[in-house]
């Protein structure tokens, strides 16, 4: 079962997922964003994590084996209404979850979690430091995935952190960097940024995927954290002067433009060791192979381009 899977990551693992022979079990609170999927291979579930009677329900009468927990809220800003929204929708949503599994066979969950947990450095950040978080989002998702240890260590729950850096890839819209510069650019606008010092490690959805899938086969991953990442850092500036070569659209890069935020951390590196070790795992995928595919789909998708 995949919570969260009309999402970007969400709707990645779906299609990895149906080409094995495993029933499916996507939890979404609207079916259309999966009106592309294969009904055949993919059972709709709809409900909402906040709503504990309908989940409960739908546990008991689909029985899964395997839970990715991908469902989540960014909200950004300081007040005291999106730090509530991120509670609720990260650490409420996820103490529900959990506990409608409680009775359930399932023997692997794995939980998404976030590198904006460790807050702002220095790197590279290990699991085994505490987190310090400086935003709502991160702040609940690490209260999020505490709990969600915590279980495992009173009650054997199968749980397994995975920790990505920043994700990107075809489908994914504009809320992120990645996402934003290259839909500006598609559509011929200029895109204003920082000086672009900040470094940052970017990670392919294909090789995120390919983590949870190997994350919830290994028993040894249960109550741990996992750091996933490409296991390179580069900096704003390097990662938008290629999407502009690559796209012809390097006079609209305003590079400069922007204020550095002081929530902005400069140093985002993670190690990745440890995930080497437990999965004999490394990024398939190239930033260039990644930037090509992605962009690739944003031409696809935008008629201005």
């Amino acid at each position: 079962m995949v919570t969260g899977a009309g999402g970007f990551i969400g709707r990645h693992l779906l299609k990895r997922l149906t080409g094995e022979t495993v029933e499916i079990g996507a939890l979404v609170r609207n079916k259309d964003p999966l009106s592309f999927m294969p009904t055949h291979k993919v059972s709709l579930l709809c409900g909402d994590l906040l709503d504990e009677v309908r989940l409960r329900k739908i546990i008991k009468e689909f029985s899964p084996d395997q839970v990715f927990h991908l469902a989540g809220v960014r909200p950004r800003g300081k007040t005291r209404k999106i730090v509530q929204q991120a509670y609720q929708g990260n650490l409420t949503a996820t103490m529900n979850l959990l506990g409608c599994l409680q009775e359930s066979s399932c023997r692997a969950i794995v939980l998404l979690g976030s590198t904006e947990e460790y807050g702002l450095g220095p790197g590279p950040f290990r699991e085994d430091q505490p987190p310090c978080p400086v935003s709502a989002y991160g702040a609940s998702k690490a209260a999020a995935n505490q709990w969600a240890l915590l279980n495992h260590r009173y009650f054997n729950d199968p749980i397994s952190v995975v920790r990505p850096t920043l994700v990107y890839g075809p489908g994914q819209r504009n809320h992120l960097f990645l996402g934003q510069l290259m839909e500006s650019l598609a559509q011929g606008q200029p895109f204003a940024m920082t000086a672009g010092e900040q470094k940052r490690d970017f990670l392919f959805v294909d090789d995120l995927v390919e983590t949870l899938c190997l994350v919830a086969e290994k028993p040894e991953t249960r109550g741990r954290v996992l750091n996933i990442g490409s296991g390179r850092s580069i900096s704003i500036r390097e990662v938008a002067e290629k999407v502009g070569c690559l796209m012809g659209r390097q006079s609209l890069l305003k590079i400069g433009a922007l204020d550095y935020s002081p929530e902005d951390p400069f140093d985002y590196r993670v190690d990745i060791s440890l995930a080497h070790r437990l999965l004999k795992w490394k990024p398939r995928t190239t930033l260039e192979e990644g930037l090509q595919k992605t962009i690739q789909w944003y031409q696809d998708n935008f008629k201005n381009m």
